[in-house]
């Protein structure tokens, strides 16, 4: 009893963390208030940042949904230097080297949709996130 009252409430947080979501005529989860956002970068240095799924309007991570993307990293003159493939499932991503000549990162799903891990519901976001990011 006590673990089912858990559960239960677990995804009722859940659902109230990840945003504003609403269930369209077909039956699918819809979000367009969400984004990508890098909460710690230490490219230059270290090759590694911090990117997670986050509210647009509220500019906060919701820590329980996740897309696969791909980063583009490129210097100052528009070379691209780095690019690579990420599942999304880890918030924290590591070049094998540090890119001091980086200048922009370009950040951009392969999905029109993130998932939520605790329930595996698909939420749709009406095109793939796109982020660019100046160092």
């Amino acid at each position: 009893m006590k673990s089912s009252f858990l559960v239960v409430a677990l995804l009722l947080l859940c659902s109230i963390s990840a945003g504003a979501q609403t269930r369209g005529e077909d039956g699918k989860w819809y979000d367009s208030n969400l984004t990508f956002q890098v909460s710690e970068e230490t490219v230059r240095e270290d090759g590694a940042f911090t990117l997670c799924v986050a509210q647009k309007k509220e500019k906060r991570c919701v820590e329980n949904l996740f897309t696969p993307f791909v980063v583009r990293v490129y210097n100052a003159s528009g070379k691209e230097i780095w690019n690579g493939q990420y599942t999304g499932m880890v918030p924290f991503v590591v070049f094998k080297k540090a890119l001091p000549e980086a200048a922009k990162m370009e950040i951009v799903s392969q999905k029109n949709f993130v998932i939520n891990v605790l329930s595996g519901t698909r939420i749709y976001t009406g095109a793939p996130l796109r982020m660019t990011y100046t160092f």
